[in-house]
């Protein structure tokens, strides 16, 4: 058991080190290696009472810094939901069973700490994004609910034209129902009222579908 507590406490030692070696790269550093970074987030221990994330550097750190860069923020935010929706369907088949052939899917960590970490980093990332732009003025936080609601009125639209046609209907037919529907100015897609930066892009600004 002391090897272990010993073994525990170098690794914490390596962690911190290398989130202060982390902190030496610029945004568009951390940006280049953002998405293994994320990724990584799932080995962050995860405590169960008090602060979730108070041994979890790494997780704190992206916060901070995305928080402090909108280019930054943005890719991390739709980067962490991504790994939460992942880890939450992950999750669903390994409690029902697994995959067809009925086997668990293996997990490099236990099932709740997986599943909590990005959950939790995601909420406090909006928290202190609201803070900070809340202090700032700035439209980072304002920026991010008009994504969230675009994107849900995206997926609503791809659920639409999922039950409006079968499958082996011509593309052709699909292609024309989605541009009636967007020139619509009813379906609130043509002109929005305020632009925002695409999720997928944040330096271009979206202003309407047409």
């Amino acid at each position: 058991e002391k090897k272990i507590d010993k073994i525990f406490q170098y690794t914490k030692r390596l962690r911190n080190f290398a989130v202060e070696r982390l902190r030496l790269a610029s945004a568009n550093e951390l940006l280049l290696y953002l998405l293994q970074l994320v990724q990584a987030l799932k080995y962050e221990p995860v405590l169960a009472t008090g602060d979730a994330l108070r041994e979890a550097p790494l997780a704190l750190f992206l916060v901070e810094k995305s928080v402090q860069n909108g280019m930054l923020g943005n890719y991390f935010y739709w980067y962490v939901k991504v790994e939460n929706e992942d880890q939450v369907v992950r999750g669903a088949l390994r409690g029902g069973g697994g995959g067809g052939d009925g086997t668990a899917l293996p997990l490099p960590l236990p099932l709740s700490s997986q599943a909590s970490i990005y959950n939790i980093v995601l909420n406090l990332y909006i928290e202190r994004l609201k803070e900070h732009s809340q202090r700032t003025k700035l439209p980072q936080y304002k920026y991010l609910k008009s994504q969230i609601a675009f994107v849900k009125r995206l997926t609503g639209i791809v659920e639409l034209l999922r039950t409006s046609f079968k499958k082996n209907e011509a593309t052709s037919k699909k292609v024309q129902f989605l541009r009636d529907y967007l020139a619509d100015s009813a379906n609130g897609m043509l002109k929005f009222a305020e632009p925002f930066p695409l999720p997928l892009d944040p330096s271009v600004m979206v202003c309407g579908c047409y």
